[in-house]
């Protein structure tokens, strides 16, 4: 299947995702090894972030991959990797940047999160704080769950959007996403790279 027929079928699929979009910290939870041939199993190019170091990173084995996805728990490299292959001429489509720029500026977000949550997680300037909403949400999944539920589609959308711009201008690039399975988004990729180390927790990055 192209690249530009899985970006059709994903939006067509845009709204079952965000209806069975998960409470997220299970993709990487538990024994690394196992974790790993998991992974494997399922064709994904698995990184042990323990002993990997990006230099060693073999660029050729991506040359004909037009998006790459790089997931893996808070803390294990997915930065410092992607970083490697912006140096090589990639793209690189960060989720978590994305993410922060939707919370701060798309106002039906924010009007959703404040009717929900309450102005408690504004700050002075009445912009969403995300330290105070980070710490309502990690404490109730149902609050996580609605949260991930609001931002799903702007996020998702603005993704998408980005990997046609860069399929435009004939760009190879990578995506820097966290949630990349919650989110299906591994779905528009033609390789997946997984890291993974020991004690590995996946957290939602606000």
């Amino acid at each position: 299947m192209t690249i530009n027929k899985k970006l059709e079928n994903y939006l067509k699929n845009i709204d079952k995702y965000s209806e069975n979009i998960s409470i997220t910290g299970n993709y990487f939870s538990g024994d690394k090894v196992k974790l790993a041939e998991k992974f494997q199993y399922q064709g994904f190019t698995v990184i042990d972030a323990d002993t990997y170091n990006v230099d060693s990173l073999e660029i050729n084995k991506f040359e004909e991959s037009k998006v790459i996805g790089v997931t893996g728990p808070s803390g294990a490299g997915k930065s410092t990797l992607c970083c490697k292959f912006l140096s090589y001429g990639f793209a690189v489509v960060d989720c978590d940047a994305i993410a922060h720029s939707i919370l701060e500026k798309n106002i039906h977000v924010k009007k959703k999160l404040v009717e929900h949550f309450g102005n408690v997680i504004l700050d002075n300037d009445y912009k969403i704080n995300r330290k105070k909403l980070k710490s309502i949400v990690f404490n109730s999944n149902d609050n996580l769950l609605f949260l991930n539920r609001t931002i799903f589609k702007y996020i998702a959308k603005k993704v998408i959007l980005e990997i046609q711009k860069n399929i435009s201008n004939n760009k190879k690039q990578v995506v820097d996403a966290p949630l990349l399975f919650e989110y299906n988004l591994d779905k528009v990729c033609d390789k997946v790279i997984v890291l993974l180390y020991d004690g590995s927790r996946s957290r939602w990055k606000i």
